[in-house]
């Protein structure tokens, strides 16, 4: 096998080896990459600068690689059990014959929990006028924490994941965690999918960077910024505009269905202070906690580590 094929496949057992204990990662991400890591493994001529060009992006399993893995010369070996293991999670995804889940049926799980979340969210409403004050304050803070829990894993794996066969129920699926979560599931693809471009980038010497939710956008001297101002002030930093310019750039069918999220979301926020208005001024507080404590989550899976070195 040539060279360059050895230290493209050893790249990929790697960055498989990273993701082998996600369920829900999207596996096929090797099948796809691999061609075109060799082929750009082929292209250089420096072994100390080989690397994915950016051009070669197709897809979003490429652009996970691209913009989240740095090519190195000499790769650590990956325990035979371990690339196993990856292999077994990508022959469920490739071959499972459910005809409703699109890569395994495992996927069911999250789907339910987004059920369940979504029915806790107006069985909050239905109860507001019948229980006691304290037990509204745990239901609140519960769903505060499930919304964080809800964004960084069922909406975050449906990202990477689409768990439908039927693009019908892809859609469907996208506007009930959009409801849910209370933001658009559409804008939150756009928003993560730019942030693994950048990966947690430090601003270049005009100021710019390519992750818009970056621990670094308002740092100083290269730092990150605290995590009491990230993960209260994130929130109202937020940039629909920009994330709409960059999806109706890309697919203005997606743009459309970003601003109807949005506007079914605000919408179902509307009617609920109508019929009940009390209810809303208490839900609102518990909504942007929950959101903060999403970006909590962020900065700390982030803190620490190399901006410099995205396999960090």
């Amino acid at each position: 096998m040539p060279a360059c094929e050895r230290k493209a496949d050893a790249l990929l057992l790697r960055a498989a080896a990273s993701v082998a204990g996600n369920v829900f990662c999207r596996s096929g991400l090797i099948v796809i990459t691999r061609a075109t890591l060799r082929r750009n493994f082929s292209r250089s001529k420096d072994a100390k600068t080989q690397g994915v060009r950016r051009q070669a992006l197709t897809t979003n399993a490429e652009a996970f690689l691209v913009y989240s893995i740095r090519m190195i010369t000499e790769v650590e070996p990956i325990p035979a059990a371990v690339v196993q293991r990856s292999r077994d999670v990508a022959s469920e995804r490739l071959q499972t014959d459910s005809r409703i889940l699109a890569y395994t049926r495992w996927d069911i799980i999250p789907v339910a929990a987004a059920l369940l979340h979504c029915a806790y969210f107006f069985g909050m409403f239905c109860l507001f006028p019948y229980v006691p004050l304290w037990v509204m304050l745990a239901l609140g803070f519960t769903y505060s924490v499930s919304i964080s829990w809800n964004i960084n894993g069922i909406s975050h794996n449906f990202i990477h994941n689409p768990y439908f066969r039927s693009p019908l129920l892809n859609r469907l699926f996208s506007i009930l965690e959009s409801v849910t979560v209370g933001f658009s599931q559409v804008f939150y693809e756009c928003i993560h999918m730019q942030h693994h471009k950048g990966n947690a980038d430090r601003p270049d010497e005009s100021g710019d960077m390519i992750d818009w939710i970056s621990i670094y956008k308002h740092g100083h001297d290269g730092e990150a910024e605290s995590a009491l101002s990230y993960t209260f002030l994130s929130f109202f930093r937020e940039d629909p505009k920009t994330a709409y310019r960059e999806l109706k750039r890309k697919s203005r069918r997606e743009a459309f269905w970003g601003v109807t999220e949005l506007t079914l979301f605000v919408s179902n926020f509307v009617i609920l202070g109508i019929l009940n208005w009390p209810y809303i001024c208490f839900l609102l507080p518990f909504w942007y906690f929950g959101h903060c404590l999403s970006y909590l989550n962020g900065y700390y899976r982030h803190y620490g580590g190399n901006p410099d070195e995205p396999m960090a």
